[in-house]
């Protein structure tokens, strides 16, 4: 069974798990297609892809439900800027991605 499970009736299709993971093991093979998991075998288990999906779509099985706070979607105002999330552990850095 997979560690990271994502749900497709849950999925927003943003790309924001595909853009945060720091081992880039999300891919997205069709614009509006729901991203896969690839090399699950380089997950670090930080947790950030299940803390930023903002449609709670994303399961990591190193995580009970619920232990891992969503980041606040409002902080997110301008993606390009670098961003602080704050996970149980300390914090890791997200990228933000392109301005509307």
């Amino acid at each position: 069974m997979s560690k990271i499970i994502i749900n497709p009736d849950l999925c927003k299709i943003c790309d924001i798990c595909i853009l945060s993971c720091p081992m880039n093991i999300f891919i997205q093979k069709e614009e509006d297609s729901i991203p896969e998991v690839t090399h699950e075998e380089m997950c670090i288990s930080c947790g950030h892809c299940v803390a930023i999906c903002p449609g709670d779509a994303i399961s990591h099985k190193s995580f009970p439900e619920g232990s891992i706070k969503p980041v606040n979607q409002d902080i997110r105002s301008c993606p390009l800027s670098t961003e602080k999330i704050y996970l149980p552990e300390g914090h890791i850095t997200f990228w933000g991605w392109e301005c509307t």
